[in-house]
Formats: structure tokens, sequence, C-alpha cells
């Protein structure tokens, strides 16, 4: 830190004068402005993290064995001294389509807010070819190989789009007659409504891998915004003591 002097002469009455060097106060206290600046930043990003912390504890808490990819999914971007703000989110996972049926962006969302789940990806493609009816969702059939999560595999998924052409921007042809050698096809009931997607066995007959239902609503269990507000506003004041100590030890 700079150097500040303060004196005074005696004689008729008290004079008092002080030296100050100017430029180096203006220093120091751009040194005080730019440690406080660090310490909040700091802070900020340990508050976060704790958060993060305390939300992936919450999420094995409210959903039954929920998947690694589902606690890793919530991410910190850190605060820092330009930018004293830090974030706390929800990835949105990738395009892959065995993630997209576990939990991609989205699928936390009316668990926290309520109301329905966005579509995964797989369903994206499949409601895109008009497979499934507007208003219903998938879900895993009798047949479904399901991981431990209750998840269809990649594999499965994979091959269910494959045989009713759903990857790509080729017109459907599932249930023509080119189609009927397909492991895979649409079942409909006798109005003609797709019901589900079921699979020709290897040794005969057929057993459903995916049924079409009614779109669940969900009702908010998962206070994600709750869980963030009560460590911030039990850990932020220690921890930006603790930054600030740090920061103005370095001067």
């Amino acid at each position: 830190m700079g150097w500040y002097r303060l004196y005074a002469s005696g004689g008729n009455g008290m004079k008092i004068s002080a030296s100050v060097g100017l430029s180096q106060f203006k220093s120091d206290m751009t040194d005080l402005l730019k440690a406080e600046e660090k310490a909040l930043a700091k802070a900020l990003s340990w508050t976060a993290f704790d958060a993060r912390f305390a939300i992936q504890r919450e999420i094995s808490e409210v959903f039954e064995d929920p998947t690694p990819w589902a606690r890793r999914s919530v991410y910190v971007q850190k605060a820092t001294p330009g930018k004293p703000v830090a974030h706390i989110g929800l990835a949105k996972g990738g395009g892959r389509v065995n993630a997209s049926w576990e939990y991609l962006a989205g699928l936390f969302t009316p668990h926290i807010e309520g109301g329905q789940r966005k579509f995964k990806r797989s369903e994206g493609l499949l409601r895109h070819r008009r497979i499934i009816p507007k208003g219903m969702q998938a879900v895993p059939g009798a047949g479904a190989r399901l991981n431990r999560y209750g998840n269809m595999s990649r594999g499965q998924v994979i091959k269910v789009l494959s045989n009713l052409q759903a990857h790509d921007e080729r017109g459907f042809l599932a249930n023509t007659r080119s189609a009927r050698n397909r492991t895979h096809f649409v079942k409909r009931d006798a109005t003609g409504t797709p019901i589900g997607i079921w699979q020709r066995k290897p040794g005969g007959g057929v057993i459903p891998v995916l049924a079409f239902v009614k779109r669940a609503t969900y009702s908010p269990r998962f206070d994600f915004y709750g869980v963030i507000r009560k460590v911030r506003d039990t850990q932020f004041k220690d921890k930006y003591s603790r930054a600030l100590k740090q920061e103005l030890s370095k001067l």
C-alpha cells in the first residue's frame, strides 16, 4: 500500500497538515477495487458450485434412480470480475438418439414448473413422419430392451427409426408392400390411428416395442430455484468474506 503522513505543529493554536502521495493513493484505491471485484467473482462462483452440488443431490432425492447424465447435466458458468454473474443451468444435451430417451433439454422443465414435457428427439422424428398422433407421446412397450434407468437401448431406438425411415428426409414407407420385410412396423387400431410400433419376432409373432399414449401433465416437484436461493442466502456472505480476505492479503 502507499504512504500517508499526518503531522501537527505547535505555537499559537494548532495547525494540522497532511502530506499524501496522490498518485499512489489512486493506485491503491484501484487495487482495492480490483480486489473487491475479484473477491465478488470468486464468492459468486464458489456459491454456484455449491448450489450445483445441492441440485445434484436434489435430483437423486426427487427422481427414482436418475441417470448419471441427468446429474452431470447441471452446469455452472463462473462469474468474472468483468461480469459478476454466476449462472447455474441444466445442460441441453446432444443430438444423439440414445440420449434423447433420457433427459434432454426441457425434460426437467415440467418437474420444475409443471405442465407437459417436451418431446424427446426420437419422438420428434416420429412426429415429423406423422407416426405419433397429435397429443400423444411414446413410451416403451413390452418388447423394449431397457437399461437400468428404464430407457430404451440406443441400438433398439436406432433400429426402430431406421426401419421406419424416420432418420432422414426420405418418405415414410411403413405398412406398404415394400416395407413388409422390415422388423418394425406401425400398429394401427380399427380406425387406422397409429397406436404404437411393433416388432416382428424372428421365430414368428409380433411384440410391441413402443406404445403411443396421451401426453402426461406433471405437477412441480423439483424445486430447482428454491434450492439455489437457499444456498445463496445461507452461504454467499461467508464466501465473500473469505474471498475478500484472500484478495486483500495479496496487496
